[in-house]
């Protein structure tokens, strides 16, 4: 009886996956599994709004399994010894996960992670979530694969079943999802309004790209410049696709057909969902471009990507900086800006923009 690993990584989600579509497809019995990771935790670019986020996700997911006669494996440590104890308990041959572009930190993770399985005859199998290519070699080849991946091929239903290896039901249930506040300090989070934070879940997903075609979208066009109307106009279903609580074809599919939707109705309002939903369509379309410069040039984690701003000088001055993440820089519109991203995590494009221009002003 075949066994496999379903590694959750960014696609806290049953429907539309690919990696959880091809274990079942493969295996008699599928093991999801999450790790919290206290070395990743740890990392600069990570905070307490994600593990914050990670135990929504996992509180969602493990409902939906529950339904479908399974749950989920979720344990802290370090993913290898996690999986050496899994394999000499279940003695599984393969594991699927979705296809990261991530950090160094993550990259030598996953390099360690398949150095693992190559010791133990063990395969690895990784789907891809949106439309990064590794290894790219034409920049023509993106748009081809973007309409392969994204357009083209239909989204992958939910499963009805995920049928769990015997003896891990129980094992599973009595399991813990961590909290934000296991591995972080009161005062690293005390400015963060946790009941502000948009939740992060699939069926909060659905709800987001439900609310949004069919009512705020609308003002989507215009309305997403403003800090103050993006609250509403906007998607806000950037989160979920980070995390993959949604599947970016999922998005693109719901929309298209809204669009031919509106597209028919003889209404005075379908000028503006037209424009609006072509205006997020043309977004979508950006949605992977930054994550591929990271893939296809992974030291701009470290270096400026412009070779000229690689000597610049920059004053390096904690009280500032400090001052800047937390408003306090005496700038009202930068300051206003951030107290927003601190208490609810969100900021618009716009003040996103202003905020980075702020290095070049020489403040920090």
């Amino acid at each position: 009886m075949k066994t496999a690993i379903w590694w959750i990584k960014r696609d806290f989600r049953l429907d539309d996956n690919d990696a959880l579509a091809a274990a079942l497809s493969h295996a008699q019995f599928v093991l999801p599994v999450f790790v919290f990771e206290p070395d990743l935790i740890d990392q600069p670019d990570y905070s307490a709004m994600h593990v914050h986020a990670w135990h929504q996700a996992l509180t969602d997911l493990r409902a939906h399994l529950i339904d479908r006669g399974s749950n989920v494996y979720v344990t802290t440590g370090e993913v290898l010894s996690v999986l050496t104890q899994l394999y000499d308990k279940l003695g599984f041959d393969t594991i699927y996960s979705h296809e990261e572009t991530g950090t160094h930190w993550t990259f030598k993770r996953d390099v360690r992670v398949a150095h693992w399985c190559d010791q133990r005859n063990i395969e690895w199998n990784e789907s891809h979530q949106n439309a990064v290519i590794r290894r790219l070699k034409s920049r023509d080849d993106r748009q081809i694969v973007f309409q392969q991946r994204l357009i083209s091929t239909p989204t992958i239903p939910a499963p009805d079943a995920v049928p769990i290896p015997p003896g891990l039901q129980q094992v599973c249930a009595a399991q813990d999802i961590p909290g934000h506040e296991q591995f972080f300090a009161p005062d690293a989070y005390a400015a963060i309004q946790f009941d502000s934070l948009q939740n992060v879940s699939e069926t909060t997903a659905r709800n987001d790209l439900r609310s949004f075609l069919n009512l705020r979208g609308i003002a989507y066009s215009g309305g997403i410049s403003s800090p103050n109307s993006a609250f509403t106009a906007g998607s806000r279903l950037s989160p979920h696709l980070a995390w993959g609580t949604i599947s970016l074809r999922t998005v693109f599919n719901a929309t298209s057909n809204a669009q031919l939707q509106y597209k028919s109705l003889a209404d005075k309002n379908s000028g503006q969902w037209g424009k609006s939903l072509r205006a997020f369509t043309s977004r979508l379309h950006w949605h992977d471009h930054f994550i591929q410069r990271l893939e296809s040039a992974s030291d701009m984690e470290f270096n400026a990507i412009n070779p000229a701003y690689r000597t610049v000088l920059y004053e390096e001055d904690p009280a500032k900086l400090e001052a800047w993440i937390n408003g306090y820089t005496g700038f009202p519109m930068i300051d206003a800006c951030m107290r927003c991203l601190q208490a609810t995590g969100f900021l618009n494009f716009r003040m996103r923009a202003m905020e980075s221009a702020l290095r070049y002003t020489g403040y920090i």
